[in-house]
């Protein structure tokens, strides 16, 4: 499947690294599997699309969502995106071509 949920938290009793389970809903440590990331969750899907959030279920359900728009053919990558209203792609165009 695509797209991924990964957590910036670390686990809080050897510091390591969590990866998403989703059969267990949520991101687990690998060593200590009964330790969960409980903030600070973030969906990447493809190299353009990274949102943050501060739950695990909204997190999954924006996932979700993304995988049901590709799957029926309807995503656009553009509705995803963050608006950068101060971006200089609009503001000056190059007289080269460029």
């Amino acid at each position: 499947m695509s797209g991924n949920i990964s957590t910036e938290e670390k686990c809080s009793v050897c510091k390591g690294k969590m990866l998403h389970d989703e059969r267990r809903q949520g991101c687990y440590c690998l060593v200590h599997t009964k330790v969960a990331a409980t903030r600070l969750f973030r969906v990447r899907f493809g190299r353009k699309i990274n949102k943050r959030y501060h739950r695990y279920d909204l997190a999954y359900q924006f996932l979700m969502g993304l995988r049901y728009e590709k799957a029926s053919g309807k995503l656009d990558v553009r509705d995803h995106l963050y608006p950068n209203p101060l971006g200089f792609r609009g503001i000056y165009t190059s007289p080269y071509g460029r």
